[in-house]
């Protein structure tokens, strides 16, 4: 978790996307390995360690700090654009990784804390028009992952 940290505290700072994205593959990394202990497909004599647990936590009380702060215009709607691309990825990695994600409590954390940061990307008065479309964009594809996973393990795609 201390790399998990170092990326946490550095989040605001990568103004590419090449850095942005090398920070999040790395986080999606540590989530990924840590979802598949105890798995056939991963390390099945490994107990899971309860990163993506630890991380939703982080996550959670980082969103809820941003809306305490008041106005979504009060901070850097990259820096909201950044925890949402996170959210994004670790909502496809979970989902790929186990069938059972969504019916968990730390999936309702996760889905709440993407709807939050949505919403206030779009509330914003800074937001450029292209860093929102990219918002809608990145949480559309998220949401889409499950259907082309669970259609990949031939589960029912029918969405209720």
């Amino acid at each position: 978790m201390d790399v998990f940290k170092l990326l946490t505290l550095t989040y605001p700072r990568y103004p590419d996307n090449a850095s942005r994205d090398a920070v999040e593959a790395v986080g999606m990394e540590l989530i990924r390995r840590d979802e598949l202990r105890g798995l056939p497909d991963g390390t099945p004599n490994e107990v899971k360690m309860g990163i993506t647990e630890q991380i939703l936590g982080w996550l959670s009380n980082e969103v809820a700090r941003l809306v305490k702060r008041g106005s979504p215009s009060s901070y850097a709607s990259s820096d909201l654009f950044v925890l949402l691309s996170w959210s994004c990825g670790i909502y496809t990695t979970c989902v790929k990784t186990s069938s059972e994600f969504p019916s968990t409590n730390v999936w309702r954390v996760l889905v709440g804390s993407m709807a939050t940061l949505l919403d206030m990307i779009n509330a914003s008065a800074k937001a450029k028009q292209s860093l929102m479309h990219g918002a809608l964009v990145r949480v559309r594809r998220a949401l889409r992952s499950i259907l082309t996973i669970r259609a990949g393990r031939g589960e029912d795609t029918d969405v209720d």
